[in-house]
């Protein structure tokens, strides 16, 4: 009998850590009905385990798991499904399986932010000058972005395309200048030099006519130079 008690008080304080795990650390967030398939890409799956029935389990998986960001849970299958990345509603994977439970871990980012890995991203309502949107930015506690890899590019790319519209909007500066020294694009206001480039075809293109850089809607979302005095708005960006 004593064995017994010991029993049911450890899968209470288990049943307790996990249901404290998803409360604090993890949030569904909407699956959309129209999604069917995969949980998430294959270069993005931390781990995949079958025979997992409890969402709790899973959760709790992928909590201890030192890449797992998001997880997906399919009850009719066992299905438990870690990945790298965190998905959001403007971010969502190609699919989830009918059924499906979905978790990823808590935005630490201010209301009205978008997430990504240890970023918070915003783009600015109003079109301003580059410095006035630095200003902005810096309002927020923020910069502009600073693009330092393909994943966060293509990130930035559905923030943009999901949140504004072609009709209404040209571009959106970024935090890139060569305002210094000519060709050499540095984050604005120190010595660091990109890591990652997306230029249109034949950019940069207007030597020291334009000195900022920005995602423009007319040639697919590229980079392009642009005169710093363009009106355009910003995307800011803050560090978790």
């Amino acid at each position: 009998m004593e064995r017994f008690h010991i029993y049911v008080i450890a899968v209470y304080i288990l049943v307790t850590f996990i249901s404290f795990t998803i409360s604090v650390k993890w949030t569904t967030f909407e699956r959309d009905d129209s999604l069917n398939g995969k949980a998430c890409e294959d270069a993005d799956i931390a781990f995949s385990n079958m025979l997992i029935y409890d969402k709790s389990a899973c959760v709790l998986k992928c909590a201890n798991h030192t890449e797992c960001k998001s997880v997906f849970h399919t009850q009719h299958t066992g299905d438990c499904t870690g990945c790298s990345v965190s998905y959001g509603k403007n971010n969502l994977p190609t699919g989830l399986m009918d059924g499906s439970v979905c978790y990823q871990e808590k935005s630490d980012c201010p209301s009205g932010w978008s997430s990504f890995e240890n970023s918070c991203y915003f783009i600015t309502e109003e079109k301003t000058i580059f410095l006035s949107g630095l200003a902005k930015c810096e309002s927020f506690d923020a910069r502009p972005v600073i693009i330092n890899n393909e994943n966060e590019n293509n990130f930035v790319l559905d923030l943009i395309k999901s949140t504004t519209n072609q009709n209404d909007d040209f571009g959106f500066f970024t935090g890139f200048t060569d305002i210094e020294t000519e060709d050499t694009w540095v984050e604005y206001g120190t010595n660091n030099q990109m890591t990652f480039e997306y230029w249109g075809n034949g950019e940069p293109n207007y030597g020291t006519l334009e000195n900022c850089l920005a995602f423009f809607y007319s040639v697919d979302l590229k980079w392009i130079d642009i005169s710093c005095n363009f009106m355009l708005k910003v995307i800011c960006e803050i560090n978790k």
